[in-house]
């Protein structure tokens, strides 16, 4: 049939960048090789050789810099420059590219199929035929091949002759030396340049080539000279007059040998679930032209330098894996243990309060232990001669010098960076630790923070939000404490200077001072550019871990009513309200069918300087319904008791 004469695919590849050794045909050709267990067909580089012209004596190539780690070159004379054959034009057109003449059209195609970029230099357009590679030192116009004329970036490593630069090296030849159909004499280069380089140059000159492409991702240095020599076998194949120099150019400042690296054969089949023996593994290897010896127990294995992507033994091991198949490999229940040590019950306690804020809708934050001298004292609570601050040795900044001995500061330093990004409404915690000296000791106490700020819910058209307060603080605050099952707790009045005289307290447990909240003082928000208020809590974890209760208690549903007795009554607002409810805490105990009691309302008369306070008190009988009359009696029981001890006088 006529079309098993015209069948001829194209096959498209996608790679991932750390195979640059496949961007040639020859590459590809390793990987099937290695794949099917076959051995690769290299292309013929012979060709027959002029003795009596020499590179050498033709041209002149110096190396500045590292830049270019090889610089090999080839001479030919008596070029026929003319359009390609058929074979040679219609190969270049399937893979992309865009056929010239016949010299620059078997250099692409040597690129294509050895993965080595060449270039080729009208020889008799080099000026005193003389070329340097280095660096850019300044910006300069280059007119390129592509007919575009760029701005030579600093640092570009350049070919350059006398005149000035003639390639952007590595990525773009120049239109000055290009091979044209006058072309005599030719100058064939090829280089192994700094891929780092390459690709900077290539970010700012926003210019890709398939060169370049190679370059970026590193080619074989010793590939140079069998590039060249490839290039000249088809030169003279198309040519036959061309007289091709005896001799190379050969720049490089140290050799290039394989890399060696070292393997474990218990490794191997540890990673991947095998039993592979010595003989197994080398096989494998040099199915991809590496070769392995044993050594000391371990497997020596020489890495070619066309495998740059291979550097540690992890490489290794994955190329095993790949060609012994990946569904080869047994699929096993995996392998899991765990400590037999329980995790510290701090640590839990801890993850346990970061839940409970979590839902209650408040966000973790993580600051840094450091702050600056000038922060500590504006929150410091003494005077710094009465509580000296910690200092840190050798402080990488003055920001980042003092131990910090409460949350306070950092805190008002993460509003000020939300209020500067107009983030006001903020609701957030962290988990850390205070600094305190004692005499010569340092004391590091654990502590949890609390910071509400603007808005306690977002904006709904059905009713504005409003502005979180002293009592979404303290309600926070219960909350916390209810996860803990701490019932047993009572507030009373503090005075601390970073704090609204009017809106601070102490919680506490039984004697124990656990927390320290309320709104902080105007004063301090105005000088931290805050927006105002801002409500504060500093709680002491480590004492609320020792004061939380292990165990749920469960009571049975009540079967029978309550009765319900409210009492209004004028209260001394001078007088903190916690001396009620202690009282009450106590009468509870002697008193069975009161079972419990809270504040209802409250009024505040500023004429006369008192609060009107209404409190609700439940009353209920476990084994039958509650009588009217026994409710009353201890209803009066319990006012004039009250009314004796506070509200007489």
């Amino acid at each position: 049939k006529l079309e098993n004469y015209l069948h001829d695919p194209v096959l498209e590849l996608s790679l991932t960048p750390n195979l640059g050794h496949c961007l040639s045909a020859l590459g590809i050709a390793r990987e099937l090789g290695a794949a099917l267990n076959q051995k690769v067909r290299y292309p013929d580089t012979d060709f027959s050789l002029c003795l009596t012209l020499k590179t050498s004596s033709q041209m002149q190539v110096q190396l500045k810099d590292e830049s270019c780690r090889r610089y090999s070159g080839l001479y030919l004379e008596n070029l026929t420059v003319a359009p390609s054959p058929g074979w040679l034009a219609g190969w270049l057109k399937k893979s992309g590219f865009k056929p010239i003449n016949n010299i620059v059209d078997i250099l692409n195609f040597v690129l294509l199929e050895t993965g080595q970029p060449l270039h080729g230099f009208d020889a008799d357009k080099i000026q005193k035929r003389s070329l340097t590679v280095g660096k850019a030192q300044k910006e300069s116009p280059f007119l390129g091949l592509d007919g575009l004329t760029h701005t030579i970036p600093q640092a570009t490593i350049l070919i350059e002759d006398e005149k000035g630069p003639l390639v952007l090296a590595g990525i773009l030849g120049g239109a000055d030396t290009a091979v044209s159909e006058e072309t005599k004499k030719l100058f064939l280069e090829a280089a192994s340049f700094d891929p780092l380089a390459v690709r900077k140059s290539c970010r700012a000159l926003q210019l890709r080539t398939e060169s370049s492409n190679r370059f970026e991702k590193g080619t074989d240095p010793n590939a140079t000279i069998k590039a060249l020599k490839r290039a000249a076998h088809l030169i003279q194949k198309l040519i036959p007059e061309v007289k091709i120099a005896s001799d190379f150019i050969d720049l490089k400042k140290t050799e290039f040998p394989p890399k060696t690296i070292l393997l474990e054969e218990a490794r191997v089949n540890q990673l991947l679930g095998l039993q592979l023996s010595f003989s197994e593994i080398a096989a494998l290897l040099e199915r991809l032209e590496l070769k392995v010896q044993k050594t000391d127990g371990k497997l020596s294995v020489s890495v070619p330098t066309f495998r740059l992507d291979l550097k540690e033994p992890i490489d290794l091991i994955e190329e095993i894996a790949r060609l012994f198949g990946y569904n080869n490999i047994e699929r096993k229940r995996p392998y899991f243990t765990t400590s037999s040590v329980m995790d510290a019950p701090f640590y839990i306690f801890e993850e346990k309060l970061k839940k409970n804020l979590i839902a209650q809708g408040l966000k973790e934050i993580i600051t840094p232990d450091l702050i600056s001298l000038k922060l500590a004292r504006l929150t410091a609570e003494k005077e710094p001669a009465s509580n000296p601050v910690i200092e840190v040795k050798k402080a990488k900044s003055q920001d980042n010098s003092i131990l910090r001995s409460t949350l306070l500061s950092s805190h008002l330093e993460v509003l000020k960076d939300n209020q500067a990004q107009k983030n006001f409404d903020c609701a957030f915690f962290e988990l850390s630790k205070l600094h305190f000296r004692q005499e010569k000791t340092i004391i590091e106490e654990p502590v949890l923070a609390l910071v509400l700020s603007g808005k306690k819910e977002p904006r709904h058209f059905l009713s504005p939000p409003s502005e979180s307060t002293f009592f979404d603080l303290k309600g926070l605050l219960e909350n916390l404490l209810s996860s803990l099952r701490l019932e047993h707790f009572s507030y009373t009045a503090s005075h601390h200077s970073s704090f609204h005289p009017h809106q601070q307290a102490h919680l506490l447990c039984g004697q124990a001072k656990i927390a320290t909240f309320g709104r902080i003082h105007p004063k301090l928000t105005r000088q931290m550019d805050l927006k105002d208020p801002v409500f504060f809590a500093e709680i002491n974890t480590h004492l609320l871990f020792q004061f939380q209760k292990a165990k749920s208690l469960f009571v049975e549903l009540p079967a029978f009513p309550a009765s319900e007795r409210d009492w209004t009554f004028a209260w001394d607002r001078e007088k903190p309200v916690q001396l009620i409810f202690d009282e009450l805490k106590k009468l509870k105990s002697r008193q069975a069918l009161l079972e419990k009691y809270f504040l209802l309302d409250l009024y505040q008369d500023e004429k006369k300087h008192t609060l009107n306070l209404t409190l609700r008190f439940v009353y209920r009988d476990r084994k039958k319904t509650v009588l009217f009359e026994e409710v009353d009696k201890t209803h009066s029981e319990i006012m004039k008791t009250i009314t004796e001890k506070f509200l007489s006088s």
